[in-house]
């Protein structure tokens, strides 16, 4: 299966050999989809803001588990994370991070 994001934020699964999408359950309209879990009925997802939790959102149920919380260690101009990618173990992870020099807006 694949899944997708409309523009209004509707998160739908599509059968690959074809037929009605379902909806997914859980899943908010700023989530970022990082990658599926093994088990075929989770994703893991982050809020991209900071600090970011990282959850287990199982697809089915909707029910939401936070796997850790990342954030950098200097916050000053520090504005979001992005570009995360988690492995298996919520403990190994790479992110970028996105920053203002500036010292007030």
């Amino acid at each position: 299966m694949m899944s997708s994001a409309s523009l209004d934020a509707k998160f739908e699964l599509y059968p690959i050999a074809g037929g009605e999408p379902t909806p997914v359950a859980g899943l908010k309209s700023d989530d970022v989809v990082i990658r599926w879990e093994k088990d075929g009925r989770s994703i893991v997802v982050s809020s991209g803001l900071l600090p970011t939790r990282v959850e287990r959102v199982d697809m089915r149920s909707g029910q939401r588990d936070l796997l850790r919380t990342i954030a950098p260690t200097d916050v000053p101009g520090a504005l979001n994370t992005g570009g995360l990618t988690i492995s298996d173990d919520p403990n190994v992870y790479v992110r970028t991070s996105t920053r203002s020099s500036r010292g007030s807006f």
